[in-house]
């Protein structure tokens, strides 16, 4: 696109304007071309319309050139003269550039005008582009300062000579000074200047021995301590109120395009509360050590064993401490070993300490992945796969995730999916449960009581498309009218008085708005303030000619009558049309006082029910209490399956009644046909049935996992103990190979003894992307391959993708997310073939 210039022309004949706009169009400058006769029309003309370049006859009587020099700089126009006469004067043309003229031309040298325009008009294009830059550039400052400014921790940028000159406002918070008396500040100058006894801010008294060696001006030293930067540097920063707390800072160089130092910059964080935990810590060792003492000659050997381990538990935090920036790695082990403590047998104290540490990992991981997923959709790295789904399956899979977030609340979760949402639909399931999950997420964090509702269902319909709306409502707290535009908007959030209630980096919904535009779909929200909120989102899928295998159980002796008992009436129909859709004759009652007499009544008629399905939150009676009332009559036995939103200890409860089996809310289609497919194949042969126990969700895929060999490869030794230990509670055989060579030996040598590879990428010896391409190439093109890596970014998934593997599950490993895997590439697959 040409660049456009605004000239005026001050001539009383419009020849030589013909002449110089004939010429800039041969030379193809646009421009805008206007000519005055009289200055003072000139004069109104500039103080109301922008112009470029004025071209004005010196000749003329009627005008004076001064005064139209006077008015441009009285008036701040930045304006380019050119100034045309009728005859070269060399004393005029340099009166004239002294007096601020731009150029001086000859009249008859329409050539010459025309070069003094050109040369304005270049230097002007070059200025809007400059300013252009400029502007774009402060733009992106304005955005990483933003960053830098909302982030926990401490940052400070030096120059090369050690003064301080960008702070953000969490060191302002953490010394109480302002910008202003920070910039240009050397951090010594905010650091105990002398050994002694200082006050921390959190009233302990504390000894500190400060080098007197080192110089104020001396920052790189005061800061380095050598040459070279400290990662984990400690040391303590005074507040304005002269009270101490201890930082840790890590410091980084910061170089030019050459190499050379500009300059560096620090993160600092607060570590008031770890100094306090290290001296409570330091002082329940010496008191062990006291106690160790005293019994010493009693206990030699126990101690010695107990100092090993003490020795050992120190050796690994320091690694940890040491490694912290390698943050994906020590995350799997931390929150792997936490999920496995806490299906142990712990005190309620120490359930509750590594329920803490769970929450803030799981935390952690999700600023991390928010952050970097916003990141990557900044960047246009995120590109949306097209894979086939249900997407009934992948409802019912986002409230499993969710559920256990619940947790005692009094919630009634569960979702609907409408008859005309295709069975499978191609896009990218992860990103959409991402969507899905964040939205549910938000509802359970936000919502105490009452009902949280996932709906699904056609927006609109193309040949080859479908526009799928799904919306999450919730009875939560809601949203303001005055603050629901800007919940979409990156590190915002409806109240910033929830950030520190609820917590969260305000970009879940940034990330769901912006996957959902991926989509060419749309997020949006409904909400009034105390009365809950309504979360919609739209997005284009394609359809596919693939159909879902529907499994049949209407044949006898599985087309039975089933009794239903619930009182909530959105499962009562839910639960109604999924059980009529396989010819089950359904019985509906709403009261669990009438069960045991409808059962009674019907089989006395010759009419007897085969199962019976209770809602355990039945308010008119003991529901636990059913099955053993109807052992006593003198009736053919009943099924019974107890359906309950809460999991916790709930399903060994109902076994203890006598009920056979189990499902959570909201009840998948899929599933409950198989238990009640499971249950009255039990009926028919009971040679199947176990001597104790209930079918749950699970059950029905037990012997598939047992029969599932898995050879993990992974050469970290934290890792391998977690992934083994995580693999083989849950009843899979798993052989570890150290490196990729070892997985390709092992695997090569009996592949027929290996249904499933994890591979990490990162090994020695061999990597994971050259293992997957050796057992390829090897003509072994069946066996599942799936990578598990702490790099997450896109080019590392198609660089996976493009070495043969099958799968991708980022590090930290997330014992769901694992079993995510072997559910989709082995039990799925086998459950599929024995139903065939």
């Amino acid at each position: 696109m040409k660049n456009k210039f605004k000239l005026l022309f001050v001539d009383t004949s419009d020849e030589l304007l013909q002449l110089l706009v004939g010429k800039l169009d041969s030379l193809s400058y646009e421009s805008d071309c206007q000519r005055f006769e009289k200055i003072s029309d000139i004069k109104k003309h500039i103080d109301n319309v922008p112009c470029d370049i004025i071209v004005y006859n010196n000749n003329l009587t009627e005008c004076s050139l001064s005064d139209l020099l006077i008015h441009l700089k009285s008036n701040l126009l930045d304006i380019s003269l050119i100034v045309v006469s009728e005859s070269y004067d060399p004393t005029e043309a340099v009166q004239t550039i002294k007096a601020g003229v731009r150029d001086y031309a000859v009249k008859d040298n329409v050539d010459g005008i025309v070069l003094a325009l050109v040369k304005e008009m270049e230097g002007l294009a070059k200025k809007r582009i400059a300013k252009k830059v400029q502007a774009e550039f402060k733009k992106s400052m304005d955005f990483f300062l933003n960053i830098i400014e909302s982030s926990i921790d401490g940052i400070v940028v030096y120059n090369s000579d050690g003064k301080m000159i960008q702070v953000n406002r969490a060191v302002m918070d953490m010394i109480d000074y302002k910008r202003e008396e920070l910039i240009g500040k050397y951090m010594k100058s905010f650091t105990p200047a002398y050994s002694g006894n200082y006050e921390t801010s959190a009233g302990e008294q504390i000894h500190i021995e400060v080098d007197g060696d080192a110089k104020e001006t001396d920052q790189n030293t005061a800061v380095y301590g050598g040459d070279s930067p400290q990662k984990n540097l400690n040391r303590y920063m005074v507040r304005r109120d002269n009270k101490i707390i201890p930082i840790e800072e890590n410091i980084g160089i910061i170089k030019d395009e050459h190499g050379r130092e500009k300059g560096s910059v620090s993160i600092i964080r607060d570590i008031t509360e770890r100094k306090r935990s290290e001296l409570k810590l330091e002082q329940a060792n010496r008191e062990l050590a006291d106690i160790n003492t005293q019994l010493e000659t009693a206990i030699a050997h126990a101690n010695q064993l107990a100092i090993n381990a003490e020795i050992a538990n120190m050796a690994k935090s320091e690694f940890l401490a040491n490694m912290s920036h390698e943050i994906r790695t020590p995350l799997n082990g931390i929150l792997g070993f936490v999920d496995m403590l806490l299906d142990s047998d712990l005190t309620a104290e120490q359930s509750d300490y590594l329920n803490t540490v769970k929450e803030s990992g799981d935390l952690l991981l999700t600023i991390i992945n928010e952050v970097l997923d916003f990141s990557k959709i900044e960047s246009g790295q995120i590109e949306l796969e097209e894979i086939d789904f249900d997407p009934e399956l992948l409802c019912y899979n986002v409230c499993d995730i969710v559920r256990p977030k619940i947790g005692s609340k009094k919630i009634n979760l569960f979702y609907k999916v409408s008859e005309d949402v295709p069975a499978i639909v191609k896009g990218d399931p992860h990103r959409f449960k991402q969507i899905i999950v964040n939205l549910i997420g938000n509802a359970v964090k936000f919502t105490d009581e009452g009902e949280i509702e996932l709906l699904l269902d056609v927006a609109e319909t193309h040949e080859n498309k479908v526009k799928i709306h799904a919306s999450v409502r919730d009875t939560g707290i809601g949203i303001s009218k005055k603050k629901i535009g800007t919940i979409f908007d990156a590190f915002k959030q409806a109240d910033g008085s929830t950030t520190r209630k609820y917590g969260g980096t305000g970009l879940g919904l940034t990330i769901c708005k912006k996957i959902a535009n991926l989509m060419e779909g749309d997020v949006w929200a409904e909400s009034k303030k105390g009365r809950g909120s309504t979360f919609h989102v739209t997005g284009w899928l394609l359809k596919t000619e693939k159909r879902q295998v529907q499994q049949s159980i209407k044949t006898s002796p599985y087309n039975r009558k089933i009794l239903l008992v619930e009182p909530d009436q959105i499962n009562r129909e839910l639960l109604h049309q999924s059980l009529t859709a396989i010819n089950m004759r359904v019985v509906v009652t709403t009261q669990g006082s009438k069960a045991s007499r409808i059962l009674q009544e019907s089989a006395e008629q010759g009419d007897p029910f085969d199962i019976c399905a209770v809602n355990m939150q039945v308010v008119d009676g003991d529901a636990y209490e059913l099955p053993a009332i109807i052992s006593a009559y003198k009736i053919p036995p009943v099924k019974f399956i107890a359906f309950s939103p809460h999991i916790h200890n709930v399903a060994g409860r109902c076994r203890d009644a006598g009920f056979h089996g189990f499902l959570p809310y909201p009840v998948n289609k899929q599933k409950l046909h198989k238990m009640i497919k499971h249950l009255l194949t039990i009926e028919a042969d009971p040679s199947n049935e176990k001597q104790s126990g209930i079918t749950t969700q699970y059950s029905v895929t037990e012997d598939i996992k047992h029969s599932t060999n898995i050879l993990l490869t992974e050469d970290n030794p934290v890792n391998q103990k977690l992934a083994c230990k995580m693999l083989q509670k849950a009843g899979y055989p798993v052989v570890v190979a150290s490196n990729g060579k070892e997985a390709v030996t092992k695997y090569t040598n009996d592949p027929d003894k290996f249904d499933l590879i994890f591979m990490d990428i990162q090994m020695p010896e061999m990597d994971g992307l050259t293992a997957c391409k050796k057992i390829r190439s090897a003509g072994f093109i069946q066996v599942p391959i799936i990578a598990m890596t702490a790099n997450v970014l896109q080019r590392d998934y198609d660089a996976c993708m493009d070495a043969g593997m099958n799968d991708f599950v980022p590090k930290p490993i997330k014992r769901e997310k694992v079993f995510e895997m072997i559910q989709k590439w082995i039990l799925e697959r086998n459950s599929q073939n024995n139903t065939a």
